[in-house]
């Protein structure tokens, strides 16, 4: 109420809270740096590098339903193609420290559908040395496993429907670079016919 001065800082407070919070990880005051990671994803709900850091300390601490849960929550802010498949990567991260060699692979299978990656290709090749049957899996045991495990296939649908209202503004305002840009990523992680029909014609 007037006695304190507001002082603008000069990065985002997201960033602040982010490096705040790797200095009192140095100090191993675990719950003090989730706590500023928290405050960073206050100022910056979209915030990766703050999400992707809680999940560290999750792990490490081995407290395993809560690093699920954090990342069901970074799955559904997830707006890219890449970002989707990082987070099935996360996933099959962790399946295959609980020893789930099918849901392991159900992981990086969707992982790869969404961005190809040499990387999560070796991990497919690997799993499926180990136990051929795996080879096997449809696409709809896929989806099943990933249900059964509360795993989200694919974009949240609210960012896909917002995604959608901002391209139809673009476009109605004749920004078509932008909306092609915009409707590349959609395609990207939804692979519809009317978005590549929509791109064409633009």
């Amino acid at each position: 109420a007037g006695e304190k001065q507001v002082v603008a800082t000069t990065y985002p407070n997201d960033v602040i809270y982010t490096i705040y919070s790797d200095l009192l990880l140095k100090k191993k005051k675990y719950s003090q740096a989730l706590e500023a990671l928290d405050r960073a994803i206050y100022w910056n709900l979209l915030s990766r590098e703050a999400r992707e850091k809680k999940l560290d300390i999750y792990f490490d601490r081995k407290e395993i339903v809560k690093y699920l849960d954090s990342l069901r929550l970074l799955h559904m802010i997830s707006y890219t193609a890449e970002d989707i498949a990082s987070c099935y990567n996360k996933y099959g991260f962790i399946f295959n420290y609980l020893k789930d060699n099918k849901s392991t692979y159900a992981m990086y299978r969707l992982s790869y559908d969404y961005f190809q990656n040499d990387e999560v290709a070796n991990l497919i090749a690997s799993l499926e040395q180990i136990d051929s049957t795996l080879k096997e899996l449809t696409d709809e045991a896929i989806f099943k496993l990933a249900q059964d495990n509360e795993v989200m296939i694919g974009a949240n649908t609210k960012i896909i429907k917002a995604q959608r209202s901002l391209i139809k503004d673009l476009i109605d305002g004749g920004y078509i670079n932008e909306a092609k840009i915009m409707l590349e990523n959609d395609y990207s992680m939804t692979r519809e016919d009317e978005i590549a029909q929509i791109y064409n014609q633009l």
